[in-house]
């Protein structure tokens, strides 16, 4: 019995990426590693971005000038918005796993990226679009920043936010790895360490306050101004939820690697591994399965709950409020993480121990990738400032 229970387990260990960490070596190591990298994925990442912003801009602009817009266009841009933050994230994990512990490039380059966007569109809109707006109609500033924010998000029946800096969402997963992963030499060491793991909490109270905010915006009950829409996070509540998840995860793989008699160095050598970057990849697939159930369970949950008291007769106003609660649950970021299982293929073609040997190349693309969107945005007002021009309004004060 004992000889015929080793037998089936030892069956199981050579399935790869089943193999116990602690009995990986390089010599029992798996053949396998796919064939994209980090830098793919950020590519990828980054081309999803701007096409999904022009279309973005392209669509305000046809709102504006009270165009038509396709349904189709719109539903294919969000799908693939979605997969943006992921994207990046994965590349960020498997720069970290790779035994790169490159924290401070990461949390410089997205907090830049961040605060790019936002004096960005502080450009665009309040300088530009509100300048012209005023110059144009005459209005008061005061009263031009109240039409353009309708404009923007939707009028009344809009979302009353607008959400578009994607890089929030990952400066704020990169700093809840850095403060759960990274062990500072100089402060907090020994017992003082236990406050720099709370400072995790930071990320996640900026997630929870951005998200009442704009639930707050989307039911009505308050107004948000414009300079706070580039602040506010981006993605779906439980999108961040699995990326802590994952962080927690990882962190406790190096607890149960260490608790089995190995060291920090033999755990550092099996990140190197194309085992752990298998299961890494197996973990991420199951994540996106999982927590896109959870996403469409929350919204079925939340929907139930505020469309309870309605009548659920055949009538159209009946129908018009489910409705409406649909939407606005969607607004929250709920229900559209089934997009997510795109990326289970590409997970399975992704090794994070892929290497690249011309590193310049990684601080070309989101030179490049910015560059694209400003470009984005400034044929955005240039088309506005026409839409105005055509519209018949006078061209000066």
């Amino acid at each position: 019995m004992k000889d015929k229970k080793s037998n089936r387990l030892s069956f199981i260990h050579k399935i790869p990426g089943l193999k116990r960490m602690d009995e990986v070596t390089i010599e029992n190591d798996i053949r396998y590693r796919g064939p994209l990298s980090y830098r793919h994925l950020r590519i990828l990442a980054w081309v999803l971005l701007v096409v999904s912003q022009a279309y973005t801009s392209y669509i305000q602009e046809r709102t504006f000038a009270g165009k038509k817009i396709n349904p189709i266009g719109i539903s294919l841009i969000d799908n693939l918005s979605y997969l943006v933050m992921p994207l990046f994230l994965i590349a960020v994990f498997a720069i970290i796993l790779d035994g790169r512990e490159r924290y401070k490039e990461m949390i410089i380059m997205y907090a830049s990226a961040a605060l790019g966007i936002a004096i960005l569109y502080f450009f665009v809109v309040e300088r530009y679009a509100v300048g012209v707006f005023t110059s144009f109609t005459k209005e008061s500033r005061a009263s031009a920043e109240k039409t353009i924010c309708s404009l923007i998000t939707g009028g009344p029946e809009g979302s009353g936010h607008l959400e578009f800096n994607i890089f929030i969402d990952i400066l704020l997963c990169v700093l809840f790895m850095f403060f759960v992963n990274h062990t500072p030499k100089k402060r907090f060491s020994g017992k003082k360490i236990i406050i720099f793991r709370l400072f995790a909490l930071l990320p996640i109270i900026y997630e929870i306050v951005s998200n009442i905010l704009k639930i707050g915006a989307t039911t009505g009950a308050f107004k948000l101004p414009l300079f706070v829409f580039p602040f506010l996070t981006t993605k779906p509540p439980v999108m961040f939820l699995m990326f802590t998840v994952l962080v927690l995860i990882m962190k406790n793989r190096e607890k149960v690697f260490i608790r089995r008699g190995k060291t920090h160095e033999d755990y550092n050598a099996f990140l190197k591994t194309n085992t752990n970057s298998f299961q890494f990849s197996l973990i991420f697939v199951v994540a996106f399965v999982v927590f896109a159930i959870i996403d469409k369970i929350s919204f079925n949950v939340l929907n139930s709950i505020f469309t309870s008291g309605i009548t659920k007769d055949n009538s159209l106003e009946s129908f018009d409020q489910l409705i409406s609660w649909a939407m606005k649950i969607n607004q929250w970021g709920f229900g559209d993480m089934f997009t997510m299982l795109w990326l289970a293929p590409f997970m399975l073609l992704f090794s994070y121990t892929r290497k690249h040997r011309r590193v310049i190349i990684d601080i070309f693309i989101p030179i490049v990738g910015v560059a694209s969107m400003i470009i984005v945005e400034i044929e955005y007002l240039y088309h506005i400032i026409c839409d105005l021009a055509s519209s018949g309004l006078p061209l000066s004060p």
